[in-house]
């Protein structure tokens, strides 16, 4: 399918200041994937609308960096497991220059992530009834840290992933993770699959057409993520009922969000009691550029989350959990405030 594609204009890197904001430094070759992803997201917006958001900093801010600025340690954990492997392959050659010159590139990343607390300390002053604390990124649990440092293989899903963010920047980020992209509609994915192809990214990444009701209830989904992540899908209480039932023991859901309340905080936090998890981390950063609030929410399960949700399809958005109404029980969804529940993807 991705042959009938439009040919692609070239793709233009950002300033290096992007990354040194972000506190990580792609290594040249993901590079080439992230300004080889913008000229397929632009050949493919030719024919579908798949975003907006694909020329300057609209692609490399509010796009890539706004995917991987709550990675960071996962990010840099990679890149500090690669420098070792480098540096142990250098010294068992005796020329090494390849070797060595990728390790000088990696090296040269010490600084960024030396700096990132400096990069990151713009956050936002957390509300009254929240802990909020300036960007320094999901805080994975052990274990599945150790998997992506080892190069084990993370398994990741993104729900709702339109036209293919935040995972396809995931994937091109951390090369040892193994991506699924769940969404309903199928000629959007048949062009993230086909954009993952082009990327070298097709052993890695999967692609599932369905609504995610119907993913949290699959044998083969259920309780199998160590990272389930969803951006620009739905309210929070909605999201959690989404990516709760795909945790594995030792996962953790992660909700973008942008702006973010006190009173935001407490529906989600009595929806995720109702599945037996909570909330773990809550970070806020500014995105360069003006770009605006965002907001990272870590979750993590307490319990098995019961089996009797995801709910039905349609069910969680049009009675989300976690909203209070008259006798306890659920209220209509309140209408959302500008960039809290449904941040456009373009």
């Amino acid at each position: 399918m991705h042959a009938d594609a439009p040919p692609a204009e070239p793709g233009s890197p950002p300033d290096a200041d992007l990354w040194r904001a972000l506190g990580w430094q792609p290594q040249p070759h993901q590079l080439q994937q992230l300004c080889r992803l913008q000229q397929l997201l632009r050949s493919w917006n030719q024919r579908l609308n798949l975003t907006r958001l694909v020329e300057g900093d609209d692609y490399w801010i509010a796009q890539v960096f706004d995917s991987l600025w709550p990675l960071l340690p996962l990010l840099n954990a990679h890149q500090n497991s690669t420098v070792a492997s480098i540096a142990a392959s250098t010294a068992a050659q005796p020329d090494g220059r390849e070797a060595t010159t990728d390790a000088a590139h990696l090296a040269s990343t010490g600084a960024l992530r030396a700096s990132t607390n400096e990069a990151c300390g713009a956050a936002a002053t957390a509300g009254s009834g929240l802990e909020v604390t300036a960007a320094s990124g999901l805080q994975l649990r052990a274990a599945s840290c150790l998997e992506v440092t080892a190069g084990s293989g993370l398994e990741v899903i993104d729900v709702g992933t339109g036209g293919g963010f935040p995972g396809l920047a995931v994937a091109i980020a951390l090369p040892g993770a193994r991506i699924t992209l769940v969404d309903s509609v199928q000629r959007k994915l048949d062009a993230v699959a086909a954009m993952a192809a082009e990327l070298g990214l097709a052993d890695r990444v999967r692609v599932r057409s369905e609504r995610v009701e119907r993913t949290g209830r699959q044998a083969t989904c259920r309780g199998r993520f160590q990272l389930a992540m969803a951006r620009a899908v739905a309210a929070a209480p909605v999201v959690a009922e989404y990516l709760v039932p795909l945790l594995a023991a030792d996962g953790q859901a992660l909700l973008y969000r942008g702006q973010w309340s006190a009173e935001d905080q407490q529906e989600l936090e009595r929806a995720l009691a109702t599945l037996n998890a909570r909330i773990a981390h809550c970070e806020q950063r500014e995105l360069p550029g003006g770009r605006g609030l965002r907001t990272a929410l870590s979750v993590v399960a307490t319990a098995p989350c019961p089996a009797s949700y995801p709910r039905a399809i349609g069910v969680p958005a049009k009675l989300p959990l976690g909203q209070a109404g008259p006798a306890g029980g659920s209220a209509a969804p309140r209408s959302a405030r500008p960039g809290q529940t449904r941040r456009s993807r373009g």
